[in-house]
Order: C-alpha cells, then sequence, then structure tokens
C-alpha cells in the first residue's frame, strides 16, 4: 500500500507481460504517487511518450466508473477466502494459489472460434500467451507420494474453481421473473454446457442443432452437439456466450 511498492508490481508485470498502453486506475494516493514519479522522471517520461503509455484516472469519489475491475476483484476474493477458509499459507503456498487463481479467471470464455471443425472457447490467454490457459499435468493419485502441504493448497484451487466457475455461469445466466420474457435459444448458436464437477479450466462448447418449442413458442429443450457427441440438454444447463458471433 505504498507507492514503491506499486511501482514494484508494476515492474513485475511489465517483466511478465510487456509494456501496457494504458494504465487505468482510480484516484488511490499510490497510484497518483507513481504517476508523479514516472511524470517526473525525464528519463521514463521520454521513453513513456516514445511507447504511448498513458495513465488515466477515474473522476474523483466516483468508484462506480470503475466497476468492470472492481466487480472482478470482488467475485475473485470472495471465492478465494471461502476456499481457503482458516487455512494458514507460507509466502511460496499463496503465490502459488494466487497465479493459479490468476489463470483460471483468464482461462473463462468470452466468445469462441473453430479449430478443425471443433469448437474453442476464446479466451483472455488467447490475448495474453496467443493460446489457451492449461492445467499442470499433475496426478491427483494420492498413491503417488505428494506431502500434505501440497494437497493443500491443490485443494484450495480446486475449491476456488468450483465456487468461481459457478459463479461465474449464473452471471452469464441470470435470469429475471417470469414477467420478462427472454429470446429462445436457436439453430447454429453456441452455448458452454454446464456440467457439474468439469475439471479445472476446462469449458465444454456445444452448438445447438435443434430446438423444441413448447406449445407457447418458448424453447426449454434442444439438440446440442459437442466434440463428445449429440446430447439433449434443458436449456437451464446451457449457457449463451457473452460474445457469440
Amino acid at each position: 500500500m505504498t507507492t514503491e511498492s506499486f511501482l514494484a508490481a508494476l515492474e513485475r508485470f511489465v517483466s511478465r507481460r510487456g509494456l501496457p498502453n494504458t494504465i487505468y486506475s482510480d484516484n488511490g494516493s499510490i497510484f497518483i504517487g507513481a504517476s508523479n514519479v514516472l511524470s517526473h522522471s525525464q528519463k521514463l517520461l521520454n521513453f513513456a511518450n516514445l511507447n504511448s503509455i498513458r495513465w488515466r484516472f477515474i473522476a474523483p469519489r466516483s468508484p462506480h466508473q470503475g466497476g468492470i475491475w472492481e466487480a472482478a476483484v470482488k467475485a475473485g476474493k470472495a471465492c478465494l477466502l471461502k476456499a481457503i477458509g482458516n487455512q494458514t499459507l507460507n509466502f511460496s503456498e499463496f503465490n502459488t494459489v494466487l497465479s493459479k487463481v490468476e489463470a483460471i479467471l483468464n482461462s473463462r470464455p468470452i466468445s469462441y472460434r473453430n479449430v478443425n471443425q471443433d469448437l474453442e472457447p476464446l479466451t483472455p490467454g488467447h490475448f495474453l500467451v496467443g493460446g489457451s490457459l492449461l492445467e499442470t499435468p499433475i496426478s491427483d493419485d494420492h498413491s503417488i507420494k505428494l506431502n500434505s502441504r501440497f494437497r493443500l493448497w491443490r485443494n484450495i484451487v480446486d475449491s476456488f474453481w468450483q465456487s468461481w466457475r459457478h459463479d461465474y455461469l449464473n452471471q452469464l445466466q441470470t435470469r429475471f421473473k417470469w414477467k420478462e420474457k427472454f429470446p429462445n435459444l436457436k439453430v447454429d448458436d453456441v452455448v458452454l454446457v454446464n456440467s457439474p464437477n468439469e475439471r479445472s479450466m476446462y469449458w465444454p462448447l456445444g452448438r445447438i442443432i435443434e430446438v423444441f418449442p413448447d406449445k407457447e413458442g418458448v424453447v426449454r429443450n434442444v439438440m446440442v452437439k459437442t466434440k463428445d457427441g449429440i446430447f439433449k440438454r434443458a436449456v437451464q444447463k446451457l449457457v449463451l456466450l457473452p460474445v457469440n458471433d
């Protein structure tokens, strides 16, 4: 919570992700202090101008203008606190858990793309590393000798995944009371298939190939084609992608 600690965090970010084009933030004193440090250093100022770095603050006393990032932090923090509970992690364990949480958040599907006739989620990870972020292939077989602390943080990450995935899908599938009408799912819509106990960072996609409306014209069941086959599903088990076209 100091200017120096934020500048160190910015150094770590640039080292991992590259130089940002624009920095958005609220008017916290650490951000204003960091902005002043950068702008008053002639060397960094010239470098910033050369690379078109801009720092944009939201209006003072207007936290709602940072709603996009505040909502993401709130959702992630709530699920993380729930997953950790009363456990105490050392620095290495907590740092690893946070890295896994970052990967899970950046694995969320925002649209899709066709790859070799298969549907693949388009995620923030594609813009960061050029492809999907994947789990490390470590077996959960308990016959393999791994100490209890290793399994502890792995269980925390699994718990976070289940909790955050549930919340994220509910957010995409917000439904109000029957007074409100929503567009029906239709043929060729690409959807997320909500399967319980799905492995971490895996988001199964399917394409609707047939719909079954009731006598009032409301589609309640559909046939969906996935890479594992064709299944009949209720619309409550399917989630339309945030950006579907």
